[in-house]
């Protein structure tokens, strides 16, 4: 029961995070989505392409001078793990343990 609880909440989170209400991000993040080519969605999705398991979590920020996105994951282990996707290239940058 305690894991359906977890996988409850993570989707419900996932589902806030990849909301298009783009009027609940700041300035900032509309001004950071202007600039980008990869969305949110494929962002998720190539994540999930180079570390098996489930998203949680999402977001567009600046990283080291260049717009990305962080997907974080749990994978299949347990771990939690961030993945850094460039929001112009799609390429992931870095993968790290959370």
């Amino acid at each position: 029961m305690n894991k359906q609880l977890i996988t409850g909440v993570m989707a419900i989170t996932f589902t806030l995070s990849v909301n298009p209400a783009w009027a609940l991000f700041g300035d900032d993040k509309a001004e950071l989505l202007q600039g980008t080519k990869v969305t949110l969605v494929e962002a998720v999705q190539t994540a999930l392409t180079n570390v098996k398991g489930k998203a949680f979590n999402a977001e567009l920020e600046k990283e080291d001078g260049k717009t990305v996105f962080e997907v974080k994951v749990i994978d299949e282990t347990g771990a939690a793990r961030e993945i850094y996707v460039d929001a112009q290239t799609g390429e992931v940058l870095k993968i790290e343990k959370d």
